[in-house]
């Protein structure tokens, strides 16, 4: 017995390593960042500066208005912002929109100084941003006052700034990589566990960890630097300590209520999606003990949702202005209540079955069908035992289920990165069904052998899914880390009016060049007070979204760079221009 345990630990920490080396050989083909990467280093690296402003006396018009209409500088002044921004949103006919608050927020981001520059800035300037600067390191109440301003919950920002506190004034993939890395074995070890423990047996357990840990969605979610990794270990690990209280039969204790609130709370403290997963299994467990008339544990039970609300608001009371008046409260809102429930149902669904069956919808589907028809065959088969086992997959897989439909219907771009999340349920909902299959198979000598056939088609579908064959997104979103800059590079980066935040997409880039100005297409004639010395090499940095050809010859004409030749030419994956002028 004893030597069994220590084969199966050991089959198992292999397994881990295999995953490992494809984590890592794709954390090293990581070559670009998408812009809201850049904005999670930012966000938690920089010394109170939620994000970069160009003013040059230090004003900043839109956090002045951000500090009147939406956090305040203490907990009444939010609770009395919160209360008239409740009134104003109702003369709205709660619509966002239509708020006179978010008509003077265009206008202070569009018109406020701090969007355009009128003296060049240094690259230090973005370094400083996305890396730790020395004498700050651990500096949490700078991550929780930058998140203020943000639209999502700070505890993620945390641990990339601990993890990039270590390397102060330096900036890497890895920093990211490795907070992904850290929670994601977590969440492989929990499902693992969860499964061993509550739902199958050794080999179906390592059927799920393998589909998951090989797929091409798990690897995106690695490479992607933002929180969805960690709420992906929030959310298993609910499931799994909610198949615990199950086993349990739901009775509660005080260590039981402590473990329910922190995983409640560090979850909602993650990602404000977490709320609908938690919500649908808070429902789906005070259904199941109404129906056995257990009123005791129904409030044992409830009331650690209601002591994490109250401590979450308590903690992070920023939370209400974020959900009900930020603006990604509001595109949730609009989305739901915008029709299309099938197309978007539709679209979300492609992207699952690129990320968790390999771009196959056919595999997906009858995968689902079979399952489904398992499921509801041995139900009838075993109706008149009394193991609970229809509560047990209710938990299981009901919340991942309601928290894929509603995200699908709530968010405005349908991307793989909103139900990251769920995308363990889909590997062991497969690795349940082949372990239901393998079961069925006529014994060949012993047990073990039976499973050779669904192990071997386990095999199969883990291979299929993995990132060799179906590479994981993130990866070279447009090759910041690829762009070499000349020494002695000033660059001229012109974005389209409005779009205020555009540059921190290639703060990168820019923290690599000696002098940088950032300005607006409508601002071009600012580029009269801006002069380049002998020897210097000017880059102009061009968004797709604008005249480029018309706006390149009033750069060099402002400039006056006209006369120097031009000694690259770069049009990167995202249409935007790199063009190189040297003497």
């Amino acid at each position: 017995m004893k030597n069994k345990k220590i084969a199966e630990t050991m089959g198992f920490v292999l397994l881990l390593i295999l995953i490992t080396v494809q984590a890592i050989y794709f954390g090293f083909q990581k070559k670009g960042y998408h812009v809201d990467e850049m904005f999670s280093y930012g966000l938690a690296n920089s010394n109170y500066m939620p994000f970069m402003h160009m003013g040059d006396d230090g004003s900043y018009d839109v956090a002045d208005f951000m500090q009147e209409y939406g956090t305040g500088n203490n907990p009444i002044e939010l609770f009395r912002n919160l209360g008239r921004g409740v009134v104003d949103f109702s003369k709205a006919h709660f619509r966002f929109q239509n708020m006179e608050m978010y008509d003077a927020y265009r206008t202070a981001a569009e018109t406020s100084k701090d969007t355009k520059t009128t003296t060049w800035l240094t690259g230090q300037y973005f370094k400083d941003y996305l890396t730790v600067e020395e004498g700050t390191r651990f500096n949490l109440p700078s991550v929780y006052y930058n998140q203020r301003g943000d639209v999502h919950p700070p505890f993620y920002y945390m641990l990339l700034n601990a993890v990039s506190s270590i390397f102060a004034g330096r900036f890497s993939k890895w920093f990211g990589f490795a907070v992904n890395y850290i929670v994601l074995m977590i969440t492989l070890i929990l499902l693992y566990r969860m499964v061993k423990n509550h739902l199958g047996n050794y080999c179906t357990a390592m059927m799920a960890v393998g589909i998951y840990g090989f797929s091409s969605g798990f690897l995106t979610t690695m490479v992607f630097f933002r929180m969805y990794a960690t709420l992906t270990m929030w959310t298993v690990a609910m499931c799994y300590f909610h198949l615990y209280l199950q086993k349990h039969d739901f009775v509660m204790t005080k260590k039981k209520r402590s473990a329910l609130t922190a995983l409640i709370f560090f979850g909602f403290y993650t990602q404000y999606f977490y709320v609908i997963y938690a919500g649908t299994m808070m429902l789906s467990v005070i259904g199941y003990l109404i129906g056995k008339k257990r009123g005791k544990e129904i409030w044992s039970y409830a009331r650690c949702y209601l002591r994490a609300a109250i401590i979450g608001v308590a903690v992070w009371p920023f939370a209400i202005k974020h959900i009900f008046f930020g603006y990604q409260g509001s595109s949730v809102r609009a989305s739901l209540t915008g029709g299309n429930v099938l197309q978007k149902l539709g679209r979300m669904l492609n992207e699952f079955a690129i990320c968790c069956f390999g771009g196959s919808k056919v595999l997906m589907y009858v995968i689902i069908a079979l399952g489904i028809t398992c499921y509801v065959v041995s139900l009838i088969r075993n109706r008149k035992k009394k193991k609970p086992v229809i509560m047990r997959y209710v938990i299981t897989f009901l919340p991942a289920m309601v928290y894929f439909v509603l995200i699908s219907l709530s968010v405005s771009i349908m991307v793989e990165r909103y139900v990251m999340n769920v995308m363990p349920f889909a590997a062991l909902f497969t690795a349940l069904l082949l372990g239901h299959l393998g079961r069925q198979l006529p014994k060949i000598g012993k047990t073990a052998y039976a499973m050779l056939p669904t192990g071997a088609l386990a095999l199969g579908i883990a291979v299929w899914t993995c990132g060799l064959v179906h590479r994981p997104e993130y990866l070279d979103v447009d090759y910041q880390e690829n762009i070499e800059i000349p020494e002695h590079t000033v660059c001229v980066y012109v974005m389209p009016d409005g779009y205020w935040g555009e540059f921190h997409k290639d703060a990168l880039v820019l923290s690599k060049c000696e002098k940088v100005a950032v300005i607006y297409e409508s601002n071009l004639e600012y580029l009269t007070n801006y002069t380049y010395e002998s020897g210097q090499t000017v880059m102009v940095y061009m968004s797709p979204f604008i005249n480029q050809k018309q706006t390149l010859e009033t750069v060099r004409r402002n400039m006056g760079i006209e006369n120097l030749r031009e000694t690259e030419f770069q049009l990167d994956m995202s249409y935007y221009q790199r063009r190189m002028y040297q003497e």
